[in-house]
C-alpha cells in the first residue's frame, strides 16, 4: 500500500526487528511509533531532515558505556572517556580525503577511520581508585561541543595528553594540544592558538621524564593546499613489465594516483616537530601551562 512507496518506513521497520530480541514489550512500542511514522511520511510531503516518534528515538539515543583508561605507575585514577552513541549530520558530512592509503579531515587534520569518519570522546571524568577511593569526577575547563582523542598519559602519570577541536569545519576545527591535571580534575589547553598534525597518527609524544613533549605542527595552512586539477597534464599510464606467471598481489585502498595526489599528500602530511617544556606548576591549578618551544626540524 501506502506504505511499500515509502523506503524509509521499510528501514524503520528493519530497525524495529532488530530490536526485537530486547523484549515484546519493546517491539509492541517500537512497531506503534514505527506505523505513526508511516502515517506522517505518507500524509507529508516535506522534505528535510525529520525527527521520528520518541520511542523510536529512545531505542537508539541511549547512554554507551564509556572507555576507560588507567593512571600509569601509581594506577591509583580512571579516567572515563565518553562518547555519543551516534554521529551526528556534520560528522558525516565532513570533508575527507583519501590519499595515499590514508583518509583524514583536511580542515581539522585528524585521521578518519576505515569507514571513512572520525570517532571522537565528548566528555571525560576522572576517579580515584585506590583507598582512600572517590567518586567519579566530572572534567572542568572543557569547552562546549569538545571532541578528543589521541590520549597520551605523561609517564609520571600526573598528566593526561590529548588533541582537542570543537567542530569538523571552519575556524573551531583545528585540533590543539589539551592537558588534564589527574589530581584536579581540570583540563586546559597548552598552546590555544597553536594547531596540531594528526593525519599520520599521533601528534604528541612524551619525554621519559615527563616535563616535555614532542608534537608536530602543520607546515602550511588549508589555504596553501594544492588546487584540485580538473583537466590532468597528462594521460594515466600503467605499465606491467615481466612476463612471470600470473599470481594474486595484496594492494591498499585509495593509493596516490597522479603528481596531483602526490601534491596534496606531501601538502598535508608534512609536520614541524616542535619540543615544548611544561611548567605544569599553573597547569593543576586550572591555567594554561607555560611553554617555552624549541623548533626540532621538519
Amino acid at each position: 500500500g501506502a506504505a511499500s512507496r515509502h523506503p524509509r518506513v521499510h528501514a524503520v521497520m528493519r530497525f524495529v526487528r532488530r530490536f526485537a530480541v530486547r523484549g515484546a514489550g519493546a517491539v509492541a512500542v517500537g512497531v506503534g511509533a514505527a506505523h505513526r511514522l508511516t502515517a506522517s511520511l505518507c500524509d507529508s510531503q516535506q522534505s528535510g531532515y525529520r525527527k521520528p516518534p520518541p520511542e523510536i528515538t529512545a531505542l537508539a539515543d541511549y547512554s554507551p558505556v564509556p572507555s576507560v583508561s588507567l593512571q600509569p605507575r601509581q594506577q591509583a585514577y580512571l579516567v572515563y572517556l565518553h562518547h555519543k552513541p551516534m554521529l551526528t549530520l556534520e560528522d558525516i558530512s565532513a570533508p575527507v580525503l583519501k590519499l595515499g592509503g590514508k583518509r583524514f579531515n583536511p580542515c581539522t587534520l585528524n585521521a578518519h577511520g576505515a569507514h571513512g569518519v572520525s570517532l571522537y570522546h565528548t566528555s571525560l571524568e576522572v576517579q580515584r581508585v585506590a583507598v582512600p577511593c572517590g567518586a567519579a569526577q566530572r572534567v572542568s575547563g572543557l569547552p562546549e561541543g569538545a571532541r578528543m582523542e589521541q590520549f597520551s598519559w605523561s609517564p609520571d602519570g600526573s598528566k593526561l595528553a590529548f588533541a582537542l577541536r570543537t567542530a569538523e569545519v571552519g575556524d573551531d576545527a583545528v585540533c590543539r594540544l589539551w592537558l588534564l591535571d589527574v589530581e584536579s580534575a581540570t583540563a586546559a589547553a597548552v598552546e590555544p592558538t597553536q594547531p596540531l598534525n594528526c593525519v599520520l597518527g599521533a601528534a604528541m609524544a612524551w619525554l621519559p621524564d615527563s616535563s616535555a613533549l614532542i608534537v608536530k605542527r602543520p607546515v602550511g595552512t588549508l589555504a596553501d593546499a594544492p588546487t584540485p586539477v580538473v583537466v590532468p597534464a597528462s594521460p594515466s599510464m600503467q605499465q606491467s613489465a615481466g612476463g612471470g606467471a600470473k599470481a594474486a598481489v595484496r594492494t591498499y585502498p585509495d593509493l596516490l594516483a597522479s603528481e596531483a595526489d602526490a601534491q596534496a599528500f606531501r601538502h598535508y602530511t608534512t609536520a614541524q616537530l616542535v619540543h615544548l617544556t611544561l611548567d605544569t606548576r599553573r597547569c593543576g591549578g586550572g591555567g594554561a601551562a607555560r611553554v617555552q618551544e624549541r623548533l626540532l626540524g621538519v
